[in-house]
């Protein structure tokens, strides 16, 4: 995880999540002004939501691709795997079944790939933690909710 390819992976990771801590301050702040005790679906409603729910899908769209490029540059594969994954994939499989094979595969053929999931998966949730403690304070903290 620290050498290599993954080396590279792992800083890239974290320099994506400063737009994740943005996104997601700035959905905070704007969450705090709406009132959500009702529902509002007239034009003015949706037009003081709409920022709110941007900056929201903006940041759940950043979270998803950053963690599924870690993820996928991060973890190693070999040629004895691929083979079998390509031959898996092939099949018309229901994703259960398909999915047990391939752990199967990945056991039998590449068993370091598991402690490598356990590892990215560990970076990946603390890092997470990072970005909602950062985010709420930020939002918390920020000139612009207080009323003076």
């Amino acid at each position: 995880m620290f050498t290599g390819e993954a080396r590279r992976a792992l800083l890239e990771f974290l320099r994506n999540l400063t737009p994740q801590i943005l996104f997601l301050t700035l959905a905070l702040m704007l969450g705090m002004k709406l009132d959500l005790t009702r529902v509002d679906l007239s034009g003015q409603g949706v037009a003081n939501a709409a920022p709110f729910v941007m900056c929201l899908i903006v940041f759940f769209g950043a979270t998803v691709a950053n963690v599924s490029l870690f993820i996928d540059t991060a973890i190693t594969s070999n040629a004895a795997l691929d083979e079998q994954v390509a031959a898996i994939k092939k099949q018309d499989l229901k994703a259960w079944k398909r999915t047990s094979r391939l752990i199967c595969a990945a056991w039998k053929h590449n068993k370091p790939v598991f402690f490598q999931l356990f590892l990215v998966l560990a970076i990946a949730e603390t890092a997470m933690v990072a970005v909602f403690i950062a985010a709420i304070q930020g939002a918390v903290m920020s000139p612009f909710n207080h009323n003076g």
